[in-house]
């Protein structure tokens, strides 16, 4: 991947984790969640989009929250895509 397009979906993770961070730990509502992360530039680099934000804000909330240990679906591709592309 070139340099400038991986700098890119790293900027974007990075945003979009500091929204599902600031949504986990009740600074923001669901709704502004969703719509800040919709708004991150390159949004659709990291693999959530509008028919997927809710599900991943949920899953992050329940995670944090509730204790959750089991992996969702989401975090499962998200993590095998990111192992993919380090070789792992």
């Amino acid at each position: 991947m070139g340099k400038v397009k991986q700098w890119a979906e790293d900027t974007a993770e990075k945003n979009v984790d500091i929204v599902v961070n600031d949504y986990t730990n009740n600074k923001i509502n669901l709704e502004t969640a969703k719509n800040n992360i919709l708004k991150v530039d390159n949004v659709n680099m990291t693999g959530v989009d509008e028919d997927n934000v809710e599900e991943v804000l949920e899953d992050a909330w329940n995670k944090q929250n509730l204790g959750s240990k089991e992996e969702s679906d989401v975090d499962i591709a998200l993590n095998l895509e990111v192992e993919s592309k380090i070789g792992k």
